[in-house]
């Protein structure tokens, strides 16, 4: 191990945020859950899940705002979703969360191929279901 105030877990955090599901048209009350988060130094983990939501008035991309703290600059960052009953792809896809740059903000994406990604989109309804867990650094 390394010397110095540098190398000391001195940073400890743990909690909950309110993550919002956003569309590109989206009802007057949007649908919130109540998430959970670890810090430890820059590294943040957290999971999300919006269970059994009434997503009624969504359409377009999804979006999942408020990460308790921003991204880093220079790292997107790709994390995990679980069952995702209110988002449409196409079936011969695989898709993920990703977290921009500087952002708390995720973005979940459709891999298609190699080199084509495509926003995944809302199949909006009742009792929908969509989990994320992931981990990031903070700046």
């Amino acid at each position: 191990g390394g010397t110095g105030t540098a190398n000391t877990l001195d940073d400890y955090e743990e909690g909950t945020f309110t993550a919002t599901l956003r569309g590109a048209t989206e009802p007057g009350t949007k649908v919130t859950s109540t998430a959970l988060y670890t810090k430890v130094g820059r590294q943040v983990t957290f999971a999300i899940d919006f269970n059994s939501v009434n997503t009624t008035g969504y359409g377009g991309a999804i979006d999942v705002y408020g990460l308790p703290f921003a991204s880093n600059a220079n790292v997107r960052t790709m994390c995990t979703l679980g069952s995702y009953s209110l988002v449409t792809f196409d079936s011969a896809n695989y898709v993920v969360g990703e977290i921009g740059t500087n952002n708390t903000v995720i973005t979940p994406q459709q891999i298609r191929s190699a080199n084509s990604w495509a926003s995944a989109t809302h199949s909006a309804g009742s009792d929908r279901y969509i989990w994320i867990a992931g981990t990031y650094q903070t700046p």
